[in-house]
């Protein structure tokens, strides 16, 4: 077990290594899959997979069940559907 005096506790920290992975998979050659609703991490994950001239099929958005195939790719090529979508959920509880 991982002790908890190693974990990132600020989120600004978990993000900046969030970006640093995000950065070394997409420079990698395997295909990665981006779990993640935070529209920046998305915009920086699509930036990133630009700067390696990544071919659109060649990594992924992992997306909440229940959200059609049609409409995951819809907000992985637009964040700010992401941002709206998740309005909508939240004014929907």
């Amino acid at each position: 077990m991982v002790p908890a005096s190693v974990a990132y506790k600020d989120r600004a920290e978990v993000d900046k290594s969030y970006v640093r992975c995000l950065a070394i998979l997409m420079a990698g050659a395997g295909r990665p899959m981006i779990a993640t609703h935070d529209p920046r991490m998305i915009a920086i994950a699509q930036d990133r997979a630009a700067a390696n001239d990544r071919a659109i099929d060649s990594y992924e958005f992992q997306m909440l069940y229940g959200i059609r195939p049609k409409e995951q790719r819809r907000l992985a090529e637009r964040p700010a559907n992401v941002a709206f979508f998740l309005r909508a959920l939240a004014t929907r509880s």
